[in-house]
């Protein structure tokens, strides 16, 4: 299962998967923005995208210990930026309280 972070909380990752919502704030070098801050990324966006800055993503990435990876980017509509940023608040809540997450993809 994915994590979730954001602009602040990423810097901090080391291991693991994590989706983040936010803006292109750059494309050269590679910066993505959210009401956290700015994140300048260790590797490029995934490739296949047309993109401009401004624009909102969910951002997929991979840290392996030493590295990171954008995998996928997901275009979503800028409305939705305060629906992600709810979530996010929710699930940290809900994990601080100790109680379970359950994906709906779980098996």
């Amino acid at each position: 299962m994915c994590d979730r972070d954001d602009c602040a909380s990423i810097a901090s990752r080391c291991t693991g998967e994590t989706i983040i919502c936010a803006f292109v704030e750059s494309i050269t070098p590679p910066k993505i923005r959210d009401k956290t801050g700015t994140y300048e990324l260790k590797c490029p966006f995934a490739e296949g995208f047309t993109m401009e800055i401004g624009d909102l993503f969910l951002f997929h990435f991979v840290f392996d210990g030493s590295s990171e990876k954008c995998t996928r980017l997901t275009p979503i509509p800028k409305m939705l930026a305060m629906v992600y940023e709810k979530l996010l608040k929710d699930l940290r809540k809900a994990k601080k309280e100790g109680k379970m997450i359950i994906s709906p993809t779980a098996n």
